[in-house]
């Protein structure tokens, strides 16, 4: 993977900007005020508190989305799911102050996500995600700022990073497959092209896609629903 600044686009003007200053493009971004104007202005709008939330996987990965404070956890897990991380039907869980909800309570005691995020989210707030307790995925989550409005579907992706660079480690062209074996092993060696995967000693079994998601090269990831979660979410200017 390269080594450089990672990079991400403006889902409402499409520009590209470096990762870390995404967040300050947001709160200027001259199409997302015209768009929210637009979704408000409209006759019998019943208004909501709207989250606006940064999600990030490691180092490369980060969104921001904005969900209805009227939507449940589980309605972040099953987005989460969609676009990041769901390979084979894992428990999950969020951590918020201490407190962890799990996906499929299995004990007396547990938390379920079946509560709204305005019960347990407020401005500022630093929570966790996990995916697959036994390879397990981590993600940090934190609301930036709370507004009065409505959204399209509940949620709304507002900005994403764009595909991390991936080169064959034998070539150099575009890598296509990772090694799950491999990348935890030497990360740096577990990118291949369609030819040298072929050839790879660990074989073919062992290859999942390159994709953009903190999940690559995990279980068995391959991030079939990703682009339908993009679109589904996107804000429809």
């Amino acid at each position: 993977m390269s080594g450089k600044m990672s990079k991400g686009k403006c889902f409402f003007c499409s520009k590209i900007f470096a990762k870390n200053a995404m967040q300050k493009h947001l709160e200027k971004c001259e199409k997302r005020k015209e768009y929210t104007g637009k979704s408000e202005s409209r006759v019998g709008l019943k208004k909501e508190k709207i989250y606006n939330i940064l999600i990030k996987g490691g180092r490369e990965y980060q969104m921001f989305i904005e969900i209805s404070g009227n939507k449940k956890l589980k309605d972040m897990d099953d987005f989460i799911r969609g676009i990041w991380v769901e390979c084979c039907g894992h428990l999950s869980a969020f951590t918020i102050d201490g407190v962890e909800y799990i996906s499929a309570p299995y004990e007396r005691g547990d938390r379920s996500m079946n509560v709204q995020i305005a019960d347990v989210l407020d401005r500022g707030t630093k929570f966790s995600y996990e995916y697959d307790f036994g390879t397990t995925t981590e993600i940090d989550l934190e609301i930036i700022s709370i507004r009065e409005g409505k959204i399209d579907n509940g949620l709304l992706i507002l900005a994403r990073n764009l595909p991390p660079e991936a080169k064959c480690c034998v070539c150099g062209k575009d890598a296509v497959n990772v090694c799950s074996q491999c990348i935890d092993e030497d990360f740096e060696n577990a990118f291949f092209c369609g030819e040298h995967g072929e050839e790879h000693e660990c074989g073919e079994d062992m290859l999942l896609p390159v994709t953009n998601s903190p999940r690559m090269g995990m279980c068995g990831y391959t991030g079939d629903n990703d682009e339908f979660y993009e679109k589904k979410f996107s804000p429809k200017i």
